[in-house]
């Protein structure tokens, strides 16, 4: 332990606060004036607004109550290792605790850092069945070094300033990765708006919908082939049912309608559809191009599970230009869209460097 750091405990300094959820079928308990925290609602370091709201009878009801503003809620179960400061008093549901100094001896923005430094430790440490969470003792059980009240003021200011500087340079990459998307969309509505000598067409006319082959999690095998559901990717399996290249719909699901064109061997499940008996009047890829940008999600069901079908797409029209037009316009969205998959790559990169580096900051703090 660094010179004039003394052994503590969470427990020791923290009053741990436990959150609950009012019953959801009672409206008497929703749509009030009091903001209720979920882990959705923990996506940056500062919680400024939730996406829900409780009556007075709903934060009664629940047991729950409502933490004060500057404080950090953590949560121990559902999104695990989480960590915000609060901007608002809110309240908090039952998978969020709220952790309140006991007295002016610890810094909140030192606790904030504290529990960033160990959440993958909390993670690692999570107990259950399906839904991995941690307890109230285990969090009152975690021990760290506490320097004095002018240190810890020092160290949150170095920490406040590091990371400052870090979240810009990840910025900085995502602000030109999203200017490339923007660029991208831009192009595909200019280059697939309909224009004179395209040729209509009824979509389910112009090719067939076959779905996957089911996979359930329990069959699924960790290995090289992406399996690809109906929202995108969502694991990797050691066989694959479809190889060359292909266009698939995703068919359930709330991004069902997203359109990958895949060249690899993969594994797609009953979730997505594949694209079959293209005629040879359509480019692979303007195709690929031209589904995407007439948003098939919009004919997907209104229901809990949103699903898209031969039936909802019945009436959707398709535009056709000539064969050597639609060449011409991949050559140039394909020129676009590799653009923008560089600086996805470079975002991920940076971002994980990034997250990276804080990381090795905090543990030469607090290790």
């Amino acid at each position: 332990m660094k010179e004039g750091w003394k052994y503590s405990t969470i427990g020791d300094l923290c009053d741990i606060v436990g959150g609950g959820t009012p019953d959801t079928k009672n409206k008497d308990y929703w749509s009030g004036n009091i903001p209720w925290a979920t882990v959705s609602d923990m996506n940056c370091d500062e919680l400024k607004s939730t996406g829900y709201y409780i009556t007075d009878k709903g934060l009664k009801e629940s047991s729950s109550r409502v933490i004060k503003r500057g404080e950090i809620i953590i949560a121990t179960r559902v999104g695990l290792g989480k960590v915000c400061k609060l901007a608002i008093d809110s309240a908090i549901n039952q998978d969020l605790k709220g952790v309140i100094p006991k007295n002016n001896n610890i810094l909140r923005d030192f606790i904030f850092y504290y529990f960033k430094h160990k959440a993958k430790y909390i993670i690692d440490n999570g107990i259950g069945a399906t839904v991995k969470g941690v307890k109230i003792k285990f969090i009152e059980g975690l021990s760290f070094g506490l320097p004095p009240l002018s240190e810890q003021q020092s160290i949150v200011d170095y920490l406040d300033s590091a990371f400052a500087k870090i979240d810009a340079m990840k910025a900085n990459a995502e602000k030109a990765l999203n200017e490339a998307k923007a660029l991208f969309q831009a192009s595909l509505k200019e280059k697939l708006e309909p224009k004179e000598g395209w040729e209509e067409k009824k979509l389910i006319k112009e090719f067939s919908l076959k779905s996957g082959e089911n996979l359930s999690a329990k069959n699924q095998v960790i290995g090289p082939y992406p399996v690809y559901g109906g929202n995108g990717i969502t694991g990797y399996h050691n066989q694959y049912n479809l190889s060359g290249d292909q266009i698939l719909i995703g068919r359930v699901g709330a991004l069902c309608g997203n359109i990958h064109y895949i060249k690899e061997r993969i594994w797609v499940t009953d979730n997505a559809f594949v694209v079959n008996n293209i005629s040879s009047s359509w480019n692979m890829l303007f195709l690929s191009y031209e589904l995407e940008y007439i948003n098939l999600n919009q004919y997907a069901s209104q229901t809990a599970q949103p699903v898209i079908s031969n039936k909802s797409m019945k009436d959707v029209s398709i535009f056709q230009p000539p064969l050597s037009e639609q060449q011409s316009i991949v050559a140039t969205l394909d020129s676009l869209k590799s653009k923008v998959d560089r600086l996805q790559e470079n975002y991920d990169k940076i971002s994980q460097e990034c997250d990276a580096l804080k990381q090795a900051i905090l543990r030469q703090i607090f290790e």
